[in-house]
């Protein structure tokens, strides 16, 4: 898997993360991967953003480069489908599953199944 940063990377050494895996992450928001998580083939796990506000784009234009970014929490035992996208504070709790392809935007309760583009509980 890749990596844009790794500072505020957190791997649980019992999760397994499948190959082709990719996390975007900033340094400014952690990505935390718990205990026993199952994170499935070609996963994206995004902790960068919000868009950028006509603020931040000014001050990019002047050479001032700000980052941005919301952390997100992959939490024990929670299972992630293959090619299923991760937006930024999403926190997936314990034991919950997201299904293949899903694209996640918001909090998974523990235990909970969700699916879709937006996710929804299934």
């Amino acid at each position: 898997f890749s990596m844009d940063y790794g500072t505020q990377v957190s791997i649980h050494h019992t999760a397994h993360i499948d190959r082709n895996c990719r996390i975007v992450d900033t340094p400014v928001a952690e990505v935390k991967i718990g205990r026993y998580a199952y994170i499935g083939p070609n996963v994206t796990i995004v902790s960068t953003g919000p868009p950028p506000t006509k603020t931040v784009i000014k001050n990019l234009a002047q050479g001032r480069r700000e980052l941005t970014g919301e952390s997100v929490t992959i939490c024990d035992g929670a299972w992630i489908g293959a090619s299923a996208v991760i937006g930024p504070g999403v926190t997936i709790r314990e034991g919950a599953k997201v299904a293949i392809g899903a694209v996640v935007t918001d909090d998974v309760a523990p235990y909970e199944h969700v699916a879709g583009n937006p996710a929804r509980e299934v």
